[in-house]
């Protein structure tokens, strides 16, 4: 079967993907690694671009943090999503 979904982006195209929009707009990075939201831009391809950078990093950063959960607890077993009823014996 084939996979579904979007297919990971690397660090290094995330960076890029940064550094092409704040060339293009003329910005810089924030301490997040995000450019400056463009207030009173919005449904502007800017804004459109800047929320497509912003998911981005945020899929890249927890991608990160369930890699670093995943290596940490190897042994516990995966956390499962759905009831919290026991069923009978």
């Amino acid at each position: 079967m084939a996979s579904r979904g979007r297919p990971p982006l690397s660090s290094e195209q995330v960076a890029a993907r940064v550094q092409a929009y704040c060339a293009r707009y003329g910005v810089t990075i924030g301490s997040e690694g995000l450019p400056p939201f463009p207030s009173g831009r919005r449904e502007t391809p800017q804004h459109r671009e800047w929320l497509t950078l912003y998911k981005a990093l945020q899929r890249l950063r927890r991608r990160a943090t369930q890699e670093n959960a995943g290596s940490a607890g190897a042994g516990a077993a995966p956390q499962r999503k759905g009831s919290r009823m026991r069923t009978p014996p």
